[in-house]
């Protein structure tokens, strides 16, 4: 669900449903800058939260996507179980959905979907 929308836009204040297998996680936009980053606040649990940020830079021979965490905040004891669930997730799941984002890149390349800029030094464009 997404609620607080701007003339049927997303931006500050926006507040959406992320949801990870059975978990859901409460968004809100914070800041909005389409095509190069955004960042929102996160909470995980009533007493757990943190902010993330998205950027996406042009480098040369392609764009670099970063993503930023910052620390939980919030309860003690449940900011730690939080922590450590996330270390999980890092090692385990963040891998696997870039090897699968690539994936996805490559079959667009592939079936001509998506075509890379002239000069993007991989022989495609």
């Amino acid at each position: 669900s997404v609620s607080g929308l701007q003339d049927g836009r997303k931006g500050p204040g926006t507040v959406y449903v992320c949801a990870h297998g059975d978990t859901e996680l409460t968004h809100v936009i914070v800041d909005w800058q389409p095509f190069e980053q955004y960042a929102f606040h996160a909470t995980m649990a009533e007493d757990v939260h943190y902010v993330s940020m998205l950027r996406v830079e042009a480098v040369e021979g392609g764009t670099r996507l970063q993503a930023t965490v910052g620390k939980l905040q919030g309860h003690p004891l449940k900011r730690r179980f939080y922590e450590l669930m996330m270390r999980l997730l890092y090692r385990n799941e963040i891998p696997q959905g870039i090897a699968a984002l690539r994936r996805r890149i490559d079959a667009d390349l592939a079936a001509g979907r998506v075509h890379l800029p002239s000069g993007s030094g991989n022989g495609q464009g």
